[in-house]
């Protein structure tokens, strides 16, 4: 992961912390329910996040056989492509309801005493957050081999 990927997954996770502790405090403030996401959301995002993680394997060990100079067929490189946008996507999605979860949460147990809706959101961050790192880890399978030339050089 690269510096500037790190750097919009982090803005992403802390603009939606915001708006998660700003939206529960607006909407208490005017009497609605506290905008908590069912635990089957994110339950939904790490099992997507696993899923693409598990597409990666045919890209991994194949860039894993290449390099040791072993025959192996290429993977489709379009089948390539759609899985590293979906770990993309997996990673953005992850990020933005991790902070969701976690502003929700944070709020909760500053101005609330209901520690079960604050374990809720706890319990929902942590999946994302679980999410988000199958995300990464797919994103990471998703690279090239290196050439004979970095091979020496590296």
């Amino acid at each position: 992961m690269n510096s500037s990927n790190a750097k919009g997954l982090s803005l992403i996770g802390l603009v939606a912390l915001v708006l998660g502790a700003a939206i529960a405090q607006l909407t208490t403030g005017f009497g609605l329910a506290i905008p908590a996401a069912p635990i089957s959301l994110s339950t939904s995002v790490l099992v997507i996040g696993i899923a693409v993680l598990i597409a990666t394997i045919p890209i991994a060990r194949y860039r894993k056989l290449s390099e040791a100079q072993k025959a192996v067929r290429r993977p489709n490189p379009f089948y390539a492509v759609r899985v590293l946008l979906f770990a993309r996507a997996a990673q953005i999605t992850s990020a933005a309801f991790f902070g969701w979860h976690l502003g929700i949460g944070l709020w909760l147990v500053a101005f609330t005493p209901s520690l079960a809706l604050a374990t809720d959101s706890f319990l929902g961050a942590l999946f994302c957050l679980v999410g988000l790192g199958a995300a990464l880890l797919a994103e990471w399978n998703c690279r090239t081999p290196k050439a004979d030339d970095e091979k020496g050089a590296a």
